[in-house]
């Protein structure tokens, strides 16, 4: 298999004679062809075995009365890699799909396991095997819309079907797959255990076309990326130098420049990079896909909330269901953190006020104060006006008036 310019071997998920290969119509045909081939040369069947470290038996019932047989089998005896491969590992005989090729789903997976997964395996006991090896595949996610998207990357790619646990502030998805593991170590070189200070963009991903570079940054960004509430702005954190260079340089190669950049890290040890400008915000949408929360982020910033119920009670006048609505799309993170409502129920309680009034209500700085202000008003929830030099923030009455778009 080819991967970006790098050969990479799909019996390197040999792991001895655990993975087994499942033997379709096509397979089998192939299995025995070499085999009838080896005995042309005048092998027996007893020295094929002989070769595969086999008994006489063992080979005759993979021939005439096994589903699948060790991965091994088909290295050894040079048999063609399949196009269709499914291995198959365990006493439960969990069926994979192995991906003929590259693909945009493998991007965007490496990005995300990298931005926030973790992968382990480790000793332990199953049944009456005191030295069983468990294999994990996890990944925590915040918002459901992006685990869905990793859970549909999973069955894309896999074959499988994976759903997400909901966990009290956070979705978890957990894989337990021998197969998907070792694909994943092996074939995509992705580091198991602490990686957050060494890990980097893999080789395949720097070499990969403009569409493999945009997949890979939307795994980053889905997952470990963040996008402001009140200004939209973008922006990246990580504590590893050698990702932050390759991401920075695979953003150059898509067209993408942040207009902040730390040269140095923080105390924390971290790396930042922000996009603040409305028109890199706006090219920010590549990173993310479709109709997930952060990308209805941004668009909601340049094109207001776009929700049909929104709209109804906007229309009915339903003050409290607008609140309801608002609060749903943009929760409060922290007890302590402030959100749109603050802002509107000060507002609507206050009737006309100022901005410095707002700031103390809302116990937030002007520059935070005002970008709240200036986002509303934009989505026509409130309207500014000005007696003499002082201008006054009022809730806009004319609610079935507001359009958006």
């Amino acid at each position: 298999m080819l991967i970006m310019g790098t050969l990479t071997n799909i019996y390197d998920l040999s792991e001895g004679g655990t993975v087994r290969i499942l033997l379709t119509k096509e397979n089998k045909h192939q299995l025995i062809k070499k085999i009838k081939g080896l005995k042309t040369k005048g092998q027996t069947l007893k020295q094929i075995a002989y070769k595969l470290g086999k008994e006489y038996i063992t080979l005759w019932e993979y021939l005439n009365k096994k589903e699948s047989v060790p991965l091994e089998v088909f290295h050894i005896l040079k048999v063609g890699t399949p196009k269709d491969l499914i291995l198959e590992t365990g006493p439960r005989k969990n069926r994979i799909k192995i991906p003929n090729g590259f693909n945009d789903d493998i991007c965007k997976i490496t990005g995300a396991i990298i931005a926030d997964g973790h992968l382990k395996c480790r000793s332990t006991k199953w049944k009456d095997n005191l030295n069983a090896i468990h294999y994990e595949t996890r990944l925590r996610e915040e918002y459901r819309t992006n685990v869905r998207c990793f859970c549909s990357w999973i069955r894309n790619v896999f074959g499988i079907v994976v759903r997400p646990i909901r966990r009290k502030n956070h979705y978890e998805i957990y894989l337990s797959n021998k197969v998907v593991y070792l694909y994943l170590t092996r074939i995509l070189k992705l580091p198991s255990g602490k990686k957050s200070d060494s890990v980097k963009v893999p080789i395949y991903i720097q070499k990969g076309n403009k569409n493999f570079k945009i997949a890979f940054l939307k795994g980053i960004f889905m997952f470990d990326g963040s996008v402001e509430y009140r200004n939209s702005y973008v922006s990246l954190v990580t504590k590893s130098p050698f990702l932050f260079k390759g991401i920075l340089k695979l953003l150059k190669d898509i067209n993408l420049n942040p207009d902040f950049i730390s040269k140095i890290p923080d105390r924390y040890g971290r790396y930042r990079l922000i996009f603040r400008k409305h028109e890199n915000i706006r090219k920010c949408k590549v990173l993310f896909e479709k109709n997930t929360e952060k990308w209805f982020r941004i668009q909601e910033h340049f094109n207001g909330i776009k929700t049909k119920s929104l709209n109804r009670f906007y229309k009915q006048k339903n003050f409290n269901k607008i609140i309801t609505r608002i609060n749903e799309l943009y929760p409060r993170k922290r007890i302590s953190s402030s959100n749109f409502n603050n802002v509107i129920v000060f507002i609507k309680e206050n009737k006309n006020s100022t901005l410095g009034e707002i700031m103390k209500g809302i116990t937030r700085k002007k520059t935070v104060t005002g970008e709240y202000l200036r986002k509303l008003e934009n989505w026509k929830i409130i309207k500014s006006f000005k007696i003499g030099n002082t201008k006054f923030y009022s809730l806009n009455k004319r609610l079935k008036e507001v359009t958006y778009g």
